[in-house]
């Protein structure tokens, strides 16, 4: 094809923007490549991109383009461009762009057809390796899931157990708090153990009751419900929720019921402060096991 750059831009998850996972840029042009860039198209942008259209322009100074995407084209130094999505599964997950630096360029059809190819064939490789890593992640954390068992059961000690459930999920999903909070008769919660990551506000000994939950979640949880929310800020939380979250800088967070004997006691609680998570499957799946061997201790 011969243009002056090839970049891979990976977006983040709430598609406000992204950043050059992988370039290979000819002599004399800027490098790209691990620049977090906002671009002015997002979000809206994403819809037309996932009917798999490529996107190009062939002169930045004539197109009918943003001022705003303009000057983020001349920052790169580009004149024109071919901008082909990346797909996997059923989610956008970057875009593949060529750049023309030297000067504006009329892209051809068989340039448009091959970047397009190139952009599907990368979202399946991805697809691939997203399927190989999640296998290797069930397997390890099967292992995991049956030391966790073991331990619980080496002790009869309340503490002991919670010590050992919050450390090891922590480490298991890989998050950046982990709590066990357990309810009074009013349901109104306290948090009784808690593994955290240096950088985040403990949240042990927390108190919170939140006005709704015995009318609306309790049966819900006590029949096994596990709650996965990737932002708080986009779930549709009430204010009141929102502001229990808040002190400890939870972003996203994963909510597993302990249940003993058909009675809810609790909630095994992951917390993740680093910014929005799409929670995986196998995290999911961990944690509704964990919780429910810990129910079991109790």
């Amino acid at each position: 094809m011969a243009v002056d750059r090839v970049l891979i831009y990976r977006f983040n998850s709430g598609y406000t923007g992204g950043d050059v996972s992988a370039e290979s840029v000819g002599k004399g042009w800027s490098r790209a490549r691990g620049q977090h860039l906002e671009d002015p198209m997002l979000p809206d942008s994403v819809e037309r991109f996932m009917t798999g259209q490529v996107s190009t322009v062939e002169n930045i100074e004539t197109e009918d383009l943003t001022e705003c995407h303009c000057r983020l084209l001349r920052e790169l130094e580009v004149k024109a461009n071919m901008v082909a999505p990346v797909i996997v599964g059923d989610r956008l997950v970057a875009l593949l762009c060529a750049h023309q630096c030297s000067s504006p360029r009329q892209w051809q059809p068989e340039e448009l057809n091959m970047i397009q190819q190139i952009a599907t064939q990368v979202g399946y490789a991805l697809s691939q390796a997203r399927l190989l890593d999640t296998q290797k992640q069930a397997v390890r954390q099967e292992q995991q899931l049956s030391e966790l068992v073991a331990s619980i059961r080496s002790t009869t000690e309340q503490e002991k157990i919670f010590r050992i459930v919050t450390r090891q999920v922590k480490l298991a999903i890989d998050t950046s708090r982990v709590v066990i909070y357990l309810f009074d008769q009013n349901w109104k919660g306290t948090v009784l153990a808690e593994s955290v990551d240096k950088l985040w506000p403990p949240a042990l000994g927390a108190k919170n009751a939140e006005p709704c939950f015995a009318d609306r979640y309790v049966e819900q949880y006590r029949s096994g419900r596990v709650k996965a929310t990737s932002d708080v800020y986009n779930a549709g939380l009430t204010d009141c929720h929102i502001g229990q979250l808040e002190p400890f800088q939870v972003r996203a967070n994963l909510v597993a019921p302990i249940v003993t004997e058909d009675k809810l006691l609790g909630l095994l609680i992951a917390h993740e402060c680093t910014g929005p998570r799409d929670w995986s499957d196998v995290s999911i799946n961990f944690i509704q096991r964990a919780a429910t061997q810990l129910g079991f201790a109790l």
